[in-house]
C-alpha cells in the first residue's frame, strides 16, 4: 500500500509558493478564514476531506499529491486515472463497515478522521479518511475482494504517530511505572464506557488551561510583568486547545477584524512564529498580539494612525508564542 512521502504542510506551502498565491488571496477564494490557512501552513492542523477538495481544486492540484503521496501534481492526470470520486469511494468504504460487526465513528483528532471498533468497543484502527480510500483502491486494483477485514488487514500498523510514541515510552518503564499507567488506563476506559451510554448532547469535553486576562495588548501595548497571577479557564477539548499552553485575553482594537477587544485566544509557547502568522511578542516592557511581518509587527486594523505597526527600531522584539485561534 502506498504511503505518504511528505507532510501536508510542506506540499501546501510548496504549491502556494509555486503558484505565487498569498494566504489572504486563498482565504478569499475558498471562504476559509486567514487563521485556518495559517494553521494549515504551519502544520497546526490538517484539512478534512471537504476542505482538502476545496483547496486542491482552487490551487489546481490533485488531493493525493497535496496530502503527501507520490503521485503527479497535476489535477487532471490523477482524476483521469480514477473512475470513482473520492467521496463515492469513502461512502462505499463506510457502507462496508456499517454492514458488519464493526462500529465506525468520526473523530476530531489531529491524526485521525475515522475510528473503527469491535463489538467490545476495542479500537481496531484510527486513520485518515484518505488512507481508507487508498486502501480500498489498492485492493480494487489488485483484483481482491474488498471486505472490512481486508481493509483492516492491509496495514500492519494502525497506530498514529502519537500512539507509537506512547507505546515506545511505555516499554521503557519499570514495573512500578507500568502499574501506574495501567491503573490510569483502566479508570479512563471505564469512564469512556460510561460516557458511551450518555446522550451526545450532554457531553461537552473540556480542558483546563492557565488564563492571563491582561498579559498582552492588541492596542498601544501593555506592560508585562513576570509576577502576573494566572487564573484557570475551561475551554472545549479540541485539537487546537490540546496544543495550547495558555489562554490570553485580547485588550484593544488593533487586530480587528481578526481578533476583537475582549476575545480570548489560545497560545502555544514557541520562539518560532512564521512570517504571516499571528503571535504574542514583547518589545521592551510592552507585550503585543500582532501578525509577524518581515520587518515589523502588523496591526490588522486599517486605521494605522491610531493603531500603527510596531517596528524594532533600537529595541529588539522577542517572540513569546504563536496564537492558534479563538477560544
Amino acid at each position: 500500500m502506498q504511503k505518504p512521502i511528505d507532510e501536508f504542510k510542506n506540499r501546501f506551502n510548496k504549491i502556494l509558493s509555486l503558484k505565487d498565491v498569498k494566504p489572504v488571496e486563498l482565504a478569499e477564494k475558498t471562504g476559509l478564514s486567514k487563521s485556518t490557512i495559517s494553521h494549515y501552513m504551519s502544520g497546526y492542523t490538517k484539512p478534512k476531506s471537504d476542505r482538502l477538495y476545496m483547496l486542491a481544486k482552487t490551487l489546481n492540484v490533485n488531493e493525493a499529491w497535496l496530502m503527501g503521496y507520490d503521485v503527479p501534481m497535476e489535477r487532471d492526470t490523477y482524476e483521469d486515472q480514477n473512475i470513482i470520486t473520492f467521496d463515492a469511494i469513502l461512502d462505499r468504504v463506510m457502507d462496508i463497515f456499517e454492514n458488519t460487526k464493526y462500529k465506525v465513528s468520526l473523530s476530531d483528532d489531529f491524526d485521525c478522521d475515522i475510528i473503527i471498533k469491535d463489538q467490545g468497543h476495542k479500537i481496531l484502527a484510527c486513520m485518515k479518511d484518505f488512507d481508507l480510500v487508498a486502501r480500498h483502491e489498492s485492493l480494487r486494483k489488485a483484483g481482491k475482494e474488498i471486505t472490512a477485514e481486508a481493509l483492516l488487514k492491509i496495514s500492519t500498523n494502525n497506530f498514529t504517530s502519537a500512539e507509537k510514541t506512547l507505546i515506545e515510552k511505555y516499554r521503557i518503564l519499570d514495573l512500578h511505572g507500568k502499574d501506574m499507567v495501567n491503573t490510569v488506563l483502566n479508570k479512563e476506559s471505564e469512564r469512556m464506557k460510561e460516557l458511551e451510554n450518555e446522550p451526545l448532547s450532554n457531553i461537552t469535553p473540556m480542558r483546563t488551561k492557565p488564563y492571563y486576562q491582561h498579559m498582552a495588548s492588541a492596542g498601544s501595548g501593555e506592560y508585562l510583568f513576570d509576577h502576573i497571577p494566572t487564573d484557570q479557564i475551561d475551554v472545549e477539548d479540541t485539537p487546537l486547545s490540546q496544543k495550547a499552553d495558555f489562554v490570553l485575553g485580547v485588550n484593544g482594537h488593533s487586530m480587528e477584524p481578526t481578533y476583537n477587544d475582549g476575545d480570548n485566544v489560545l497560545v502555544r509557547k514557541t520562539s518560532d512564529v512564521p512570517i504571516g502568522h499571528i503571535g504574542v511578542f514583547i518589545k521592551g516592557s510592552h507585550c503585543y498580539i500582532k501578525e509577524l511581518g518581515e520587518d515589523r509587527l502588523i496591526s490588522h486594523n486599517e486605521d494605522k494612525e491610531t493603531y500603527p505597526d510596531i517596528y524594532p527600531d533600537d529595541v529588539p522584539i522577542r517572540v513569546v508564542g504563536a496564537v492558534l485561534g479563538k477560544v
